[in-house]
């Protein structure tokens, strides 16, 4: 998404202005950050586990659909 509006809190803006969010928990570095970051760690770990199974569970099945 891209926009102009130069709100430091824009998804699109911010991050182009320095202004860093967090994935997990939606926390702005300029506010603070995450207030707990080990946690937000934990989950992005997590989320990303759970998107590696995901894409082996579509290669699987590719190969599968080519395999006929």
């Amino acid at each position: 998404m891209t926009c102009m509006c130069g709100d430091t809190h824009c998804p699109s803006c911010g991050p182009a202005q320095g202004n860093a969010r967090c994935y997990v928990c939606g926390a702005w570095g300029a506010d603070g950050g995450c207030a707990d970051p080990p946690a937000c760690a934990e989950a992005l770990a997590g989320l990303q586990e759970y998107d590696a199974v995901r894409a082996d569970y579509r290669a699987e099945l590719e190969q599968h659909e080519e395999d006929g």
